[in-house]
């Protein structure tokens, strides 16, 4: 075998999982944009190809070794470029899928020196082993992984320690220890097996932990919803109670209000008569108002809208909502309740005059909201656009709403300017 061949044959398998785990990137995690995924990629494997080709004949293949881990985190810098996500999260789900990648590397490695199996059979191998690596990762890690990049808000720093230790530690027993595979397979691959484990254990620790609490947050916002739904209901009990009560008592004043008016009548008194037509009409019960066709999102409105007038807030609500609705109606609902409560507690601080809350929705395919209110103060938005707590413990309707809108695919808009706090969804 020639040098040249030799060393395009070790740049192909230096290139092959570094390939796969940039594909899973793509495809199971998200990319900016496809336009700068292909120049991104294009450059990868440029430079992934080209890089050992010509070291490898100038150095060594054993002395290239030793570099290679620099080369290789040099080549990764693309996947920053790619990933839509901060420069943190990007790196922590980046260096996870390349601790399972050089798990993979290294036991492929040690397996070739059992078998003894020749370079040119260890990279017709490599496909085959990562190919069904590759779908069997997007269809059980993928999601995993994107959920903890979702909905850990900070830490971020420690977090990325544990795989970006996980893979020194890999690289240092792999590459720089003193262990050669070819003379201890069996030692040196348990002892990356063994750390790599520990590392996979602790992540899938992290997510179910992260998922309980997820499930619990839910559950406790639904009750929350429920709460409000009840004691919606409750008032709007009350208003038709006493309505059905004004209603026994007109009817049974009815009788002698005909006699009374027939009698005017009679005489003449047109005038007196017209008087108490009218007088008798606003005695009527008022009737309890309904703000939109949906169940759940008007019980939310109409006890916030109740909150509201009680604390001298003008409430503006026109909304046209469906009674069924493309999105989980208690979803919704519970998203329109942190929004109201926001807007009411804000509107606090405001002189009583000039105190409103204007709410409007309409249906045109997608559900678009706009909930505007004035505000003291200002109002810092974070990286995402989302309002930022100055309060330990608040901020977490903001953040529901938000993640309510990600997991429909819709959009959110907070703007802050001139004294008024506009909210715009699009779901």
């Amino acid at each position: 075998m020639t040098e040249h061949a030799y060393a395009l044959i070790q740049a192909l398998r230096f290139f092959i999982p570094a390939l796969f785990s940039m594909l899973f990137r793509v495809i199971g995690l998200g990319q900016r944009s496809t336009r700068r995924t292909v120049v991104c990629l294009s450059a990868f494997t440029l430079y992934m190809l080209l890089t050992p080709y010509v070291l490898i004949p100038l150095m060594g293949y054993m002395a290239y070794t030793k570099i290679a881990p620099l080369i290789m985190i040099f080549g990764n810098f693309a996947v920053f470029f790619i990933s839509s996500d901060p420069i943190v999260k990007t790196a922590f789900m980046h260096f996870t899928q390349a601790n399972v990648i050089m798990l993979i590397s290294i036991s492929c490695n040690a397996l070739r020196h059992i078998l003894g199996l020749s370079e040119v059979a260890m990279l017709l191998v490599l496909p085959c082993v990562y190919f069904p690596v590759l779908l069997l990762a997007l269809r059980y890690c993928a999601k995993p992984l994107r959920f903890i990049a979702d909905h850990i808000k900070t830490g971020w720093g420690t977090l990325l320690m544990t795989p970006a230790l996980t893979m020194v530690a890999t690289l240092v027993v792999s590459v720089y220890s003193e262990i050669y595979f070819g003379d201890q397979p069996f030692f040196a691959a348990g002892v990356v097996l063994l750390v790599q484990l520990c590392f996979l254990f602790n992540v899938a620790t992290l997510y179910r932990s992260l998922k309980e609490i997820t499930v619990l947050s839910q559950q406790t916002e639904r009750r929350n919803l429920l709460e409000i739904q009840a004691n919606a209901m409750a008032h709007r009990l009350a208003l038709m109670d006493e309505a059905m009560s004004q209603m026994s008592t007109a009817r049974h004043d009815q009788r002698h209000f005909n006699h009374t008016i027939a009698t005017l009548l009679r005489q003449g008194e047109t005038a007196q008569a017209t008087a108490l037509l009218e007088r008798g009409s606003q005695l009527l019960p008022p009737k309890p108002q309904t703000y939109c066709q949906n169940v759940s999102v008007n019980a939310a409105v109409s006890y916030y809208a109740e909150q509201a007038k009680r604390q001298g807030i003008r409430c503006e609500i026109r909304l046209i909502i469906p009674k069924l609705l493309r999105v989980d109606e208690l979803s919704l609902a519970m998203a329109v309740s942190n929004l109201m409560e926001n807007a009411i507690t804000a509107c606090a601080a405001v002189s009583e005059g000039a105190r409103f809350l204007r709410f409007t929705a309409v249906d045109t395919g997608q559900l678009l909201l706009e909930l505007a209110n004035p505000y003291m103060g200002t109002v810092d938005l974070d990286e995402a656009g989302v309002p930022i707590a100055r309060d330990k413990g608040h901020g977490r309707g903001s953040q529901s709403v938000a993640a309510f809108v990600k997991s429909c695919g819709g959009e959110l808009v907070y703007t802050a300017a001139d004294g008024l706090f506009r909210v715009q969804l699009m779901v």
